[in-house]
């Protein structure tokens, strides 16, 4: 598979995560028809085609919600894919909806949108590059905006903290740091993010072990790294979290 990374604009930092595409080529392997879903932080609209041309057809569309359960959807046969990715926490600033309204979800564009779904569909199904894609994205988001919503600071500290940590801060410390009980900030943790802490900071291990692989000589290497008590624990956090074993799931790239 290739993959690419595409920074947002300066006005969606912090909503938005990243544009992203994925390709495979058609002549070394065949179309995909199952769409692998495993444990992320975040959430994604994706748009996929039965090839890389601007003139290529758009055979789903779809928005996934953040999730810690692993699972499988059987989708249209596609080649490629185009998609932006968004901080969870900042859902309600352009659609609308809490965080925990799209947990564990899989469903179309236009069946999340309506009518503005249906029309997004159109403009990305009409023969575009992929810059004129991720440019139609863009400004769609830009156009839902609510000026009005408000972030939790002292949660986003708290997940900035998390990050740093890679997922290994203890919780207790944390919401002791900010005066509340773990009853507490769980509560509000959940509230904005869709996760409890303790589940949001395994994903955040979780997907450091990902991002470290090929910097690890061995899983035990990797394990180790990413402050899993050894390698068993590592493979069955990581079975847990992608329905795979970590070999079996870096073979998937391929």
């Amino acid at each position: 598979m290739i993959h690419s990374i595409i920074q947002p604009c300066i006005e969606l930092r912090g909503i938005v995560s990243h544009f992203w595409t994925g390709s495979w080529e058609s002549i070394l392997s065949k179309p995909n028809n199952t769409h692998y879903i495993i444990a992320n932080r975040l959430t994604e609209i994706t748009f996929a085609f039965n090839n890389t041309k601007p003139n290529a057809d758009l055979v789903f569309s779809s928005i996934q919600g953040h999730t810690y359960l692993p699972r499988t959807a059987v989708v249209s046969e596609y080649n490629h894919l185009i998609g932006v990715t968004f901080n969870s926490y900042a859902l309600n600033r352009v659609f609308d909806t809490q965080a925990l309204d799209l947990s564990n979800e899989f469903i179309s564009v236009d069946t999340f949108l309506g009518s503005k779904g249906k029309t997004l569909n159109e403009m990305i199904a009409s023969p575009n590059t992929t810059e004129k894609r991720i440019k139609i994205l863009s400004d769609f988001i830009l156009s839902m905006l609510n000026e009005r919503f408000s972030n939790d600071r002292l949660i986003l500290n708290s997940i900035n903290k998390i990050d740093l940590s890679l997922g290994t801060l203890r919780i207790e410390d944390l919401a002791k740091k900010y005066h509340l009980s773990e009853k507490q900030f769980g509560r509000r943790f959940k509230a904005f993010t869709g996760f409890s802490p303790k589940i949001f900071s395994r994903i955040v291990r979780f997907e450091a072990s990902i991002a470290n692989q090929i910097n690890s000589d061995s899983l035990t290497d990797l394990a180790q790294k990413t402050g899993y008590f050894d390698q068993a624990h590592f493979n069955n956090e990581f079975k847990s979290l992608t329905g795979f074993s970590p070999k079996n799931f870096w073979k998937l790239k391929d």
